[in-house]
């Protein structure tokens, strides 16, 4: 007989910040080669940035500051959360 038993939302969240700490390689190197691509695009003025200008078909480019990053990285790190 299989029994289960509900997992605390402190349980999750210790779960998913211990995967972090296991994976801390890993997830650099997520959030780096992400922003390396941007930055690559952004230098090249390619769609890939244009795409993600702040308004469609504007002609403006995503410009890679480093609140941008910053905001990138917690994203990518809420993600890996959940």
């Amino acid at each position: 007989m299989i029994t289960y038993r509900a997992i605390s939302e402190s349980e999750k969240l210790q779960q998913r910040l211990t995967f972090l700490k296991e994976n801390s390689e890993e997830v650099v190197d997520i959030v780096a080669k992400t922003i390396g691509a941007l930055t690559v695009a952004q230098k090249y003025e390619d769609a890939t940035c244009a795409a993600l200008g702040n308004t469609p078909n504007s002609g403006s480019f995503l410009e890679i500051t480093p609140e941008y990053v910053q905001n990138l990285t917690r994203d990518l790190l809420i993600s890996l959360l959940r």
